[in-house]
């Protein structure tokens, strides 16, 4: 994935080079070590697709009047959330926990 993505490599290259440490170079260097050895999580495996995904949220905010469709409709398509109605129904369907 390194070497396929200059965005993934730079970001590579700021740990093994301290960038990120108030400390020295020491301090952050493991996080490259764990990208590129045993990256149980496959997190460089998903950085390119959030990368992306981070680069059109900062245009369509940078556009306000689209940002603010945007806001409006997703609070508006959220709908009811409770999250003691959650617990209620988790409690009920999984437990079998008579509530109320």
């Amino acid at each position: 994935m390194v070497e396929r993505d200059p965005r993934v490599r730079r970001i590579v290259e700021a740990f093994s080079g301290g960038r990120f440490a108030s400390r020295g170079p020491s301090g952050v260097c493991w996080v490259a070590r764990t990208l590129l050895g045993d990256d149980a999580f496959l997190h460089l495996a998903d950085l390119p697709a959030y990368l992306d995904a981070q680069a059109a949220v900062a245009a369509a905010f940078c556009d306000r009047p689209r940002w603010a469709r945007m806001a409006i409709r997703s609070v508006a398509r959220v709908g009811f959330v409770s999250s003691d109605r959650a617990v209620h129904q988790y409690a009920s369907e999984i437990w079998g926990v008579p509530t109320r």
